[in-house]
């Protein structure tokens, strides 16, 4: 099947979740326009950042509100195509499939017909979002493959569970870069590949998850900003020999609901299937009076290294 048809029919939802986050973007034709952020006196804003490892089960347990289910399924050695969890009643026992798609994506098809308009908090490896079922209790998407060996987890609530697992056999010919956080507005991650500027083809977002001249190049974005707690994740996926011509920004837009409050982000990367640790990077947003602005991190593409902050 086409790669386009496959990663744009999966975007639909996630684009128009994002529409209202990067809508300041599409109107701005100049680097210059996003970059640059003053307080009320016209005076240059101050901002720091801080990043530190954060261990997979620190990490787990900040993110997931199913705390102990997550510990639980990390600790448990099936390795099957499709592990029933779950502890539901007779006749509503959820079903989860995991398959292996184009570019190293894992299809995910989640049935549950007692379970509709259900919160779910889906995990693999160190990624965690939230999702929902809809008014069938049927939900399905493409998430990038963060290992070769792919277990996905997603939690119904009320000790309600499935997990099932998958073989991604390309994983090797991708390097993935995630940024992953709860409910803040306004925040996204932006890839640039083959030396790209601000707004050129190479510049990939939210809104432009997808690249005419480097297809098997992308940007998916995770989770329903709309359900309970919402935990967004974003993934920047390009192949290996693209690596050494790209770079990454993790973007806050932010207003007055914002003043003086600290935005933080988790941050790792997939190297053919080889995790990073995970880093939570911190932005902090200037103290009130503020009118509206950007603050850009840059993020090195391998999250080991320190994230360099750029305030401009």
């Amino acid at each position: 099947m086409n790669r386009k048809v496959i990663l744009r029919g999966a975007s639909i939802v996630v684009l128009a979740i994002a529409a209202s986050t990067y809508g300041t973007h599409l109107l701005l034709s100049e680097r210059s326009e996003v970059m640059h952020v003053s307080d009320a006196r016209d005076q240059p804003l101050q901002t720091k950042s801080d990043t530190f490892a954060v261990k997979d089960t620190q990490m787990t347990a900040l993110l997931v509100a199913d705390a102990d289910l997550m510990a639980r399924t990390r600790t448990n050695g099936a390795d099957t195509a499709h592990a029933n969890r779950s502890e539901a009643a007779p006749g509503c026992e959820p079903t989860l499939t995991a398959k292996a798609a184009v570019d190293a994506l894992i299809e995910l098809v989640l049935t549950a017909p007692c379970h509709p308009d259900t919160r779910l908090v889906i995990s693999h490896a160190d990624l965690a979002f939230t999702e929902q079922t809809d008014q069938d209790g049927n939900f399905a998407t493409f998430l990038p493959a963060l290992a070769a060996d792919a277990r996905v987890d997603v939690f119904l609530g009320d000790d309600i569970y499935q997990q099932a697992s998958v073989t991604v056999p390309d994983i090797d010919a991708y390097f993935r870069l995630v940024a992953q956080w709860t409910g803040t507005p306004g925040l996204g991650l932006h890839g640039f590949h083959l030396g790209a500027e601000f707004g050129g083809e190479g510049h990939l977002h939210a809104r432009k998850p997808f690249d005419q001249v480097a297809e098997d190049a992308f940007l998916i974005t995770l989770g329903n900003r709309d359900s309970a707690e919402p935990m967004i994740a974003e993934i920047y996926s390009i192949p290996i020999d693209l690596a050494s011509s790209s770079r990454a920004e993790l973007v806050l837009d932010f207003d007055d609901s914002l003043c003086g409050q600290v935005v933080s982000a988790y941050v790792f990367s997939s190297t053919s299937g080889t995790p990073s640790d995970v880093n939570d990077t911190q932005m902090m947003v200037p103290e009130c009076p503020s009118e509206t602005g950007t603050l850009i991190m840059d993020l090195p593409l391998s999250a080991q290294q320190p994230a360099d902050f750029a305030s401009h």
